[in-house]
C-alpha cells in the first residue's frame, strides 16, 4: 500500500510516510527493473532492486559492429 508502513502507531523507532520506496518502485519499473524487499520478523529488511544493463553502442544510436 502506498505511504504506508507496516508498523503505524505513534510509537515507532522510525518516522517517515513510506512515500520514498514508493517512489523508487515507480521509478525503477518505469526503467524495466524490479524491486523487492527480504525480512525476517524482529530483523528488520533488507530492499534490493535489479535495472536491465543496455548496451550503450545502442542507447546513443550507433550502429552495431
Amino acid at each position: 500500500q502506498k505511504f504506508a508502513q507496516a508498523d503505524s502507531s505513534d510509537t515507532r523507532q522510525q518516522g517517515g510516510t513510506g512515500l520514498g520506496l514508493a517512489i523508487s518502485k515507480e521509478l525503477i519499473e518505469h526503467m524495466d527493473g524490479r524491486i523487492g524487499f527480504d525480512s525476517q520478523p524482529g530483523q528488520g529488511a533488507c530492499f534490493w532492486f535489479e535495472l536491465p544493463s543496455h548496451d550503450q553502442s545502442h542507447a546513443t544510436g550507433e550502429a552495431r559492429k
